[in-house]
């Protein structure tokens, strides 16, 4: 998950004391038996959300303080007076230690319920009452909590928490809820009554875009990236450099950028867009997959599947978050379809979809979005880009060809590179029993046979 490492980075990054209070962040992971289901990409929610939490905490500053706390993680029986305080803190807030919370975080399996007022609650207690401090929550939950009663519902124990004395903001990801209109609901109703935001993740993709966008519009120290304005088809698409851009769409638009990805890296691209609080939408519009993210390699292979091309739910309110990328490292002779070269990324809004939202969605409003594009390794971060570059001419890879040429496979094209060797020693070979009966013949030829 390359530009999860963006998530939170600079949560508690040294700052002048006159500037602004010390930051102090708890992340509240849910670790109930739902977080086993898939994704959609392979791997189970709490797979990604651990993969994630490794990555932030290997991002993060040496005097960063943040903690973790989990719920579900202990009981799976059906006794409810149990299952119902199943929280932990994970890890305490402290100079964060990237190998200690690795370590805690593996041993975490999907297993019981999801009482999240109650984590809340407990959460809001490990950040402590230090009245300089500015406190952060950011509470990953897949569903809704199913543990008040006997708890209060988490939106009361939110109210509850800003009449505290004791100011806290959190930021509510509802991650791969699917039609769960309710968990969402709850959800949105936390970071509104702490002036927080809510943000949908269908995946571990989208999770990452989420957090990413957590940091730069709440913790801020990333900046709001480049304007950029991309172009109505890939071949006049503007050439990016890795980092993070901004930009504005209208319902129905499309927009294309070019990058350049070498051999051995991994192309990601993580895109949030922002709703509107006022925007009204109707019951049956609280799940649409409208914003989307499209990876295609130097053929114009991917795209239409993930993990090449992903929807994000947007309704509208709040953020949709997605997220694409390509399947492995590229090489000039892949496998599959991961070649090195000059990629391009669309992005989307409720386009050529059934579920576009249209209904709500006003088409004349543009709303604004960000991305992050990355190249390198899991551990990188996109910084703040130079200006883009203008529309180079195109690669070769790019030029105007037949389509069956468009979409050829290069491993089809020239000699694989391992049999070079082959041949060589097979010619060595034969050169050698060549010469031994050269030699045998004049042998026999001089003893008159």
């Amino acid at each position: 998950m390359a530009v999860l490492s963006l998530v939170l980075t600079v949560l508690v990054a040294p700052r002048a004391a006159a500037e602004e209070p010390p930051l102090r962040v708890m992340v509240v992971l849910d670790v109930s038996g739902s977080m086993g289901r898939d994704d959609g990409t392979g791997r189970t929610l709490l797979q990604g959300a651990r993969t994630a939490l490794g990555e932030l905490v290997g991002s993060l500053p040496s005097d960063a303080v943040v903690g973790v706390r989990v719920y579900g993680s202990e009981y799976a029986g059906k006794d409810r007076s149990v299952s119902c305080r199943d929280t932990r803190l994970l890890v305490a807030p402290r100079r964060v230690d990237p190998t200690r919370i690795r370590r805690a975080a593996d041993g975490l399996r999907p297993t019981g319920d999801t009482p999240i007022g109650l984590a809340l609650r407990r959460a809001h207690a490990d950040l402590g009452e230090q009245p300089a401090s500015r406190r952060v929550i950011v509470l990953v939950s897949d569903g809704e909590d199913n543990c008040s009663p006997p708890d209060s519902p988490p939106c009361q124990v939110a109210r509850d928490l800003t009449r505290s004395g004791v100011k806290v903001q959190v930021q509510t990801v509802g991650f791969a809820l699917g039609g769960g209109g309710a968990a969402r609901d709850a959800l949105r109703c936390i970071s509104t009554a702490t002036a927080g935001q809510y943000y949908d993740a269908r995946n571990a993709d989208a999770l990452s875009a989420a957090l990413e966008r957590i940091s730069v519009e709440s913790l801020g120290g990333l900046g709001s990236g480049t304007a950029v304005t991309g172009g109505q088809a890939q071949r006049n698409a503007p050439l990016l450099e890795p980092g993070a851009y901004r930009l504005r769409l209208r319902p129905g638009e499309a927009t294309w950028f070019r990058f350049r990805a070498p051999e051995g890296s991994r192309p990601r691209v993580l895109a949030t867009v922002e709703g509107q609080l006022a925007l009204q939408v109707p019951a049956q519009n609280r799940r649409c997959p409208a914003w989307r993210v499209e990876l295609y390699n130097p053929y114009g292979e991917g795209g239409s599947f993930p993990p090449y091309g992903n929807s994000g739910d947007f309704d509208g309110v709040g953020y949709g978050t997605t997220g694409a990328s390509s399947a492995g490292r590229l090489s000039p002779r892949s496998l599959g379809i991961d070649y090195s070269g000059t990629w391009a990324v669309q992005l989307s809004l409720a386009r050529d979809t059934a579920d576009t939202c249209s209904d709500h969605l006003p088409e004349g409003r543009a709303y604004s979005a960000r991305f992050s594009l990355s190249t390198g390794r899991g551990g990188q971060q996109p910084q703040e880009s130079a200006t883009p570059s203008p529309s180079a001419s195109p690669a070769p890879e790019e030029e105007d060809t037949s389509a069956a040429d468009k979409f050829r496979n290069p491993v089809e094209e020239g000699t694989p590179a391992w049999l070079y060797p082959v041949v060589a020693v097979g010619l060595l070979v034969l050169a050698a029993l060549l010469a031994g009966g050269v030699l045998l013949l004049r042998r026999r030829r001089t003893r008159g046979w």
